[in-house]
């Protein structure tokens, strides 16, 4: 008999088991998907089964509907159902579940019949069958060097985007394709065609060439046994999909799809990189937890808003459109450090009661004038010290119920006619500590469709350091990772310590800080630096995603010696760097979590890497990362001794050196000549040694007009002299 579910119970487990199954094949099963549209909702297959039919080309009739199995699924129980009310949530029916249909005719499943009955009562499907070398997008739409890469007549010709980098998100395998000796055992050499729909999303997003943000390894594809684990949904029917006669009986078929969702969980290919969960959506919505880089990322589609948390706790945000707040209770915001506000416009500060300004030493600035007004009562200045005044032009006082001068002696121009000393006539923007950066800071979001967006191409005026921008954004590091320790060459870093612009200077100046927290971070980024130089944490090796590029391959980590080497280089670091260190030393329990973090969350860089773009990438001494604010003449005591020129010299002659780039051939390898400029200048291509990525510029040796010798001993060029742009490639 038939029960309430649609199976039929044969009675044949009253049956010896000698007899059980005679009437059938139980299965599995390989079947076809020949259509997946369930008039039930209900996830069944329509599924030939060529075993069984003895055809590849089955008519309605062949056709064997197939239960989905799912692997979680549940209902509230039956009898537990109301029967007579249809209108309350609590007492209806409800379900819960995994839900995953394979929606594309001709993918192929594993059908099983229970009790091996061959009919459409007892027939399930219970899996896909992974079609050979077809799972480069699975799960996280994987990129990879292998490209097909159209030449540049074809860019031309067809309007495809040139993105400016080799590491793309790609297609699958075409196994249609046979010619010039193609074959599944050689797949693996054979270049993929470039995912446009992914792509260009990330072109938009200012992410194409960011592999931590934009681009990933995460693909099944990647290694074996495989470290990806996750899910990607096939998306929805693209609008301008090809119509195929490949359905049932010549049904015609739209197969080609948009981007979908996907749940990515890496553990990180065999170098240990690319550890990471990401969510992301198919129209480019992502929630990103990077283990490696020690960042968490949340950014829309659009890429007009992104938050950023990085490992060593420094958060950015950026929105485009606007940036609100609210709160019924107090809004509370402390600073271990400054707080700088810059505003296009207008800066609006209203309290309904009382609003107080209160500080060491307060300073107010107008260019234009300084308004101070009440309405309703009175203007009242107390100093303790006194209160002095003076004016280049008239003072005039006026009363209207009278004037009246108090004083032990009221002295009328005895000495002189005028004292401008009486008004500070220095105090003017700059001598407050407050710099304009009006350099290349900002991404040029009006470029052309197609075109790469590309960080510092926009002049935005600001007074606030390391502006966030739209992606691609430069993130300044805080610790500063020195060129030459002191425990390597300690006469050799004394001399860079004590030059100004050189890493090992900016570190110091961290190390000498009022902040504590960038105390703290250099004293890490220190300590990390010699650990590494001791052998404990880091092994390098090579990520095999992308050729080259020097990465962490795995961390041996011994908490003994660890917490050795640790306590010896705390306990002398005071007395080695002549500062007060403000970081206990850790317990042993403590080391492997934050030493991990800081190994895990950051490639090592250099002073090549950092005056390549991430510090010294701006000409502008306010884009120096906080250590170098207030910090390059000595810290600000008095306004007074702010003034007195030392400021705005310094300033400037830092801001000169940033404008330049290294560019050292001895700083280089794998150079190549890519072509000239219009004055006939060598531009190159090449490698920074031991960093990743590919840049573009020229050789400081071949540009003697536009290139000088550093304090480090290499040569930096000018960029402003040359008619060739720095950048990075990849």
């Amino acid at each position: 008999m038939k029960d309430d579910r649609g199976f039929v119970d044969t009675h044949s487990n009253q049956k010896h088991f000698t007899d059980r199954g005679r009437e059938g094949n139980p299965g599995p099963f390989i079947g076809v998907v020949e259509t997946s549209i369930d008039p039930l909702l209900m996830g069944r297959l329509g599924v030939n089964i060529p075993a069984l039919t003895t055809t590849t080309k089955p008519d309605k009739s062949q056709i064997i509907w197939c239960r989905y199995l799912s692997p979680f699924y549940g209902s509230k129980p039956l009898s537990a159902v109301s029967t007579n009310d249809l209108e309350s949530y609590k007492t209806n029916q409800t379900s819960y579940g995994f839900w995953a249909v394979p929606p594309d005719v001709g993918t192929e499943v594993l059908v099983m019949f229970a009790k091996g009955e061959n009919n459409e009562n007892s027939a399930f499907w219970i899996g896909c069958v992974q079609q050979p070398k077809v799972n480069q997008q699975i799960p996280g739409f994987g990129s990879t060097t292998r490209t097909e890469k159209p030449n540049a007549r074809e860019l031309a010709r067809s309007g495809q985007t040139n993105y400016e980098t080799d590491y793309l998100p790609v297609g699958d395998l075409n196994r249609n394709f046979t010619k010039g000796g193609r074959t599944l055992s050689n797949s693996s050499k054979w270049d993929l065609p470039v995912n446009d729909l992914l792509a260009d999303q990330l072109l938009d997003q200012g992410l194409v060439q960011d592999d931590i943000r934009g681009t990933t390894s995460s693909s099944a594809a990647r290694e074996t046994p495989s470290q990806v684990f996750g899910i990607n949904t096939p998306g929805p029917i693209r609008k301008d999909s090809r119509k195929l006669n490949i359905g049932l009986e010549g049904r015609q078929v739209r197969p080609d799809r948009d981007l979908g969702h996907s749940l990515v969980m890496d553990d990180g290919d065999v170098n240990g990189n690319n550890r990471l969960t990401r969510i992301r959506t198919a129209s480019g919505h992502q929630l990103l937890m990077h283990d490696t880089q020690g960042v968490v990322y949340l950014a829309n589609g659009s890429g007009n808003s992104w938050i950023e948390m990085d490992t060593d706790g420094k958060m950015y945000i950026y929105a485009q459109d606007g940036f609100n707040l609210r709160c019924d209770g107090n809004f509370d915001l402390h600073s271990g450090g400054d707080i700088n506000f810059h505003a296009k416009h207008n800066i609006k500060f209203t309290a309904e009661q009382d609003l107080v300004n209160n500080a060491n030493f307060v300073m107010n600035v107008g260019d234009n004038g300084v308004l101070t007004s009440s309405q309703k009562g009175q203007v009242q200045t107390f100093g303790a010290a006194g209160i002095t005044s003076h004016s280049n032009g008239i003072q005039a006082h006026s009363g209207a119920a009278g004037m009246n001068l108090k004083g032990a002696m009221i002295d009328m121009n005895t000495g002189g006619t005028q004292e401008p000393g009486w008004g500070p006539s220095w105090l003017n923007s700059q001598a407050a500590g407050i710099f304009l950066d009006e350099s290349q800071n900002d991404v040029n979001l009006t470029v052309s469709k197609g075109k790469v967006l590309k960080a510092n191409t926009k002049k935005t005026k600001t007074t606030v350091p390391n502006l966030v921008t739209h992606e691609p954004f430069t993130r300044a590091p805080s610790g500063v990772y020195e060129t030459v320790s002191q425990w390597e060459d300690p006469v050799k870093w004394k001399q860079l310590s004590k030059t100004p612009g050189t890493l090992e200077y900016i570190a110091q100046k961290n190390r000498e800080s009022e902040v504590d927290y960038i105390r703290n971070l250099q004293f890490f980024t220190d300590q990390k630096k010699y650990l590494e130089t001791q052998g404990l944490i880091e092994v390098k090796g090579v990520d095999l995603s992308v050729p080259k590029e020097f990465l962490n391959e795995k961390l041996n980590i011994d908490s003994a010696k660890l917490k050795e080497a640790s306590d010896f280089f705390t306990s002398t670091y005071n007395e080695v760097y002549e500062v007060k260190s403000v970081v206990d030393n850790l317990k042993t329990g403590d080391i492997n979590q934050i030493l991990t973090s800081k190994v895990v969350a950051g490639k090592i860089t250099s002073m090549a890497s950092n005056l390549a773009g991430t510090i010294l990438g701006r000409s502008s001494a306010n884009n120096l990362p906080p250590s170098m604010r207030g910090t390059a003449v000595g810290k600000i005591t008095q306004v007074a001794t702010a003034f007195k020129g030392q400021f705005t010299k310094a300033a400037t002659a830092i801001g000169s050196f940033f404008t330049s780039k290294f560019s050292d051939a001895r700083l280089k390898e794998d150079i190549r000549l890519v072509g000239q400029s219009p004055s006939g200048t060598n531009v190159y291509s090449f490698k920074y040694k031991q960093l990743p990525g590919r840049y573009l510029g020229v050789m400081a040796q071949e540009v003697p007009w536009a290139s000088h010798l550093t304090d480090t001993g290499y040569y930096a060029v000018d960029y402003s002299k040359v008619d060739v742009e720095f950048r990075r490639l990849h």
